[in-house]
């Protein structure tokens, strides 16, 4: 299968989410996000797909990859 067939199947999901936290004062709540396909990267017969959530810079959950938090802390690690 060529790279652009699997990039065509892929689709956006909903999900209810439990960890939504919009303040960084407020305990999480569940909402419902999307889960998007946002970034490609092809090489040869590979691609890597980077998966968003609509509502992440309005998150601020700690525990979640995809909140504005998370990823500040992931800007702020040293290489390794």
């Amino acid at each position: 299968m060529k790279p652009a067939d699997v990039v065509s199947k892929l689709v956006p999901f909903a999900y209810r989410c439990p960890d939504f936290q919009p303040d960084p004062n407020q305990s999480p709540v569940q909402h419902t996000v999307l889960i998007v396909p946002s970034t490609f990267h092809g090489k040869e017969d590979r691609v890597t797909v980077a998966w968003g959530c609509n509502l992440a810079r309005k998150c601020y959950s700690p525990i979640c990859r995809y909140s504005r938090v998370f990823q500040m802390k992931e800007e702020e690690a040293p290489p390794e």
